[in-house]
């Protein structure tokens, strides 16, 4: 498999010919005090959506049920919280005002949490995508667990993610929160991907069982 870079990413995107689609689509942000987001050297950063993310409670709380990716919205609605970003003022002397407004999520210590992408996607069918952490996460102790994203797929993504640390994590809305490698399969798909997880709208998709 080829790596697309982002030369071609960009290409490809703005090509009304071509079913790749990421949007909104950017250049690279890099604005100081800013986690970076948009098109990258070989990839592109997808930033975290304000529309909310869901928590998982049973991490920290005791349920007497398993988890099953089988058992639908009874152990969903019971272990997920969902929570909204917080308004913060971040002290930055380049701006006129000396602070940046930013918005948060706190992520409590040894947490799980799924989030959404702002961006929304569609794979083409000769490409697929690979989710990998954001360096500056990862080294706070923020680790991703993202599936593949197959040709054909279309949505905004659900992101999964967890705080190992023994203390808070601050996730930026509106900023990078992880980077997506495109590679190019050996040859265009037919079997594209048409799954339950096809089409997912703004905010956080739970498990879903059919």
């Amino acid at each position: 498999m080829t790596v697309l870079s982002g030369e071609t990413i960009h290409k490809r995107v703005l090509n009304p010919k071509d079913p790749f689609v990421i949007t909104p689509f950017l250049k690279a942000v890099k604005n100081k005090g800013v986690l970076s987001y948009g098109l990258s050297c070989a990839g592109y950063d997808l930033s975290l959506s304000l529309d909310g993310i869901c928590i998982d409670k049973s991490e920290t709380q005791s349920y007497d049920l398993s988890i099953d990716p089988k058992a639908g919205k009874s152990f969903m609605e019971v272990s997920w919280v969902k929570v909204l970003p917080e308004p913060k003022l971040v002290p930055m002397s380049n701006r006129p005002n000396g602070h940046m407004e930013c918005h948060v999520y706190t992520i409590p210590p040894k947490t799980s949490f799924l989030g959404s992408s702002l961006e929304y996607i569609e794979m083409p069918n000769d490409l697929m995508g690979t989710c990998f952490d954001k360096s500056t996460y990862a080294r706070i102790g923020l680790i991703s667990n993202i599936t593949p994203i197959e040709p054909g797929w279309k949505g905004y993504l659900t992101m999964e993610f967890y705080n190992q640390r023994n203390t808070p994590i601050e996730v930026y809305a509106e900023e990078g929160i992880i980077q997506i490698v495109f590679h190019t399969i050996d040859t265009p798909s037919e079997i594209m991907y048409n799954g339950k997880y096809q089409g997912q709208g703004k905010g956080v998709t739970h498990a879903i069982v059919e």
